[in-house]
């Protein structure tokens, strides 16, 4: 009896791990993004700052929208006044988080997207944009992370940005 008491008792054991999700990974995520990003052959430092939301598709798969608000010194415009660079992109992520260690969840992100520029004097002009990248989210808490995130694409042409983040 005692045998058999053992033997219900460990697989009772090995039934409720593997009825366990192996991951737990959140459905949606809510980030503010900060950095710094390069436009064309001049490489024209700007400013960014925006946010991202994205949704949980199936294991670490997200897709969500991602809007950034770069602001940059003039170039390239012929102005004959100072004025500031001001660019907006708008843009549909894809990521893959995968599996993670400890505190850390490396990543890939890429997507594509409208950037438009406005560079003082009523000048603008509207453009695809596109890019990949990785990075590594590490958690705080949680639900709060922070992601250190380097990507290269076309317009920018390179993004270094830390996203601060919030796990619903």
């Amino acid at each position: 009896m005692r045998t058999l008491t053992t033997m219900v008792f460990i697989l009772s054991f090995g039934i409720n791990a593997w009825a366990q999700p192996e991951f737990n990974w959140s459905r949606v995520e809510a980030s503010g993004v900060v950095g710094l990003i390069g436009f064309g052959s001049d490489y024209t430092r700007h400013t960014t700052v925006g946010g991202a939301f994205d949704v949980r598709l199936v294991a670490g798969l997200r897709v969500g929208p991602e809007f950034l608000y770069h602001i940059g010194a003039q170039s390239g415009c012929g102005c004959s006044r100072t004025t500031r660079d001001r660019d907006m992109t708008l843009s549909l992520m894809t990521s893959y988080d995968f599996k993670p260690s400890g505190r850390m969840t490396s990543y890939v992100t890429g997507g594509g997207g409208m950037l438009r520029s406005n560079w003082g004097q009523g000048w603008r002009s509207e453009s695809f944009t596109a890019s990949v990248g990785g990075g590594v989210k590490i958690a705080l808490s949680k639900h709060i992370f922070v992601a250190p995130e380097i990507r290269a694409g076309w317009n920018p042409v390179f993004q270094g940005s830390v996203r601060i983040g919030y796990r619903f």
